[in-house]
């Protein structure tokens, strides 16, 4: 009986075993890393939430930054801005209703949600970096985890827009490397490769990519995005389809 119980755990436990796996922790700390003082973190999906909450009430790393949910402490103390994972799209609007009038803005590796819209006005230049260049060792590792492929997706999309941040400041030779990070950590995210074409469309480099780019993120659309997910999804089909129709229309141009 013994030897029954113990066979799935000497089966399974080189999946199972994540000693000396810092990859959640290291996506905490770099996603923490910009936030103003007093921010407060809203709730949208646990690769967030409780990477914060670990780092917050176990390391005491950010105790000043609020998760903006009373099941994890907060009682309705003040913060001094808003942030997300996500841009805000009419779905994550219509699940916090308190973001009616805000705007979205890229910052680190989230964005910050502000209600005067002339603050939210943002070019690529404006982008806040890290403090410094993120880790990304061992998130090319070929194990179908669905939170390193969540987590690969979001720094491919921050180095995109540091990419185009470096190309808007006439740094190309940097934009360059940080352009080919991106699509070196892109999991085939539909929205990664739709940020990627509209960058490279903006300042007319790698205009070969963009089609094959768009494409590939309406193939996958489907596969990627769960059903369930996709009001709180960064892009639409129909948005992929217009920009390949815009492609489209300027190659026959």
């Amino acid at each position: 009986l013994l030897v029954v119980a113990l066979l799935p755990l000497r089966l399974n436990f080189g999946d199972a075993n994540l000693r000396d796996d810092r990859r959640a922790h290291d996506f905490g700390v770099d996603l923490m890393d910009v936030l103003p003082r007093g921010a407060g973190v809203l709730p949208m999906g646990d690769t967030v939430i409780f990477t914060c909450l670990y780092l917050k009430y176990v390391e005491d790393l950010r105790t000043d930054v609020h998760i903006l949910s009373p099941s994890f402490g907060w009682r309705g103390e003040k913060v001094t801005s808003l942030f997300g994972i996500n841009p805000l799209t009419p779905g994550v609007v219509a699940s916090f209703p308190l973001l009616e009038g805000f705007s979205s803005v890229p910052f680190g590796l989230g964005y910050l949600y502000l209600k005067n819209p002339d603050q939210a006005l943002q070019v690529d230049a404006d982008f806040q970096l890290l403090s410094r260049r993120p880790k990304v060792t061992g998130l090319l590792a070929d194990d179908d985890d669905p939170f390193v492929e969540g987590v690969r997706a979001t720094y491919a999309v921050y180095f995109a827009r540091a990419g185009a941040r470096a190309q808007a400041l006439g740094q190309a030779g940097e934009a360059a490397d940080l352009l080919d990070e991106a699509e070196r950590l892109n999991p085939a995210d539909p929205w990664v490769s739709y940020l990627l074409a509209g960058i490279y469309t903006r300042y007319g480099i790698r205009t070969d990519r963009v089609r094959p780019l768009l494409e590939d993120a309406l193939e996958r659309y489907d596969i990627v995005v769960d059903p369930a997910a996709q009001r709180h999804y960064a892009v639409s089909e129909d948005d992929i389809r217009r920009m390949l129709v815009g492609v489209a229309a300027e190659a026959e141009e």
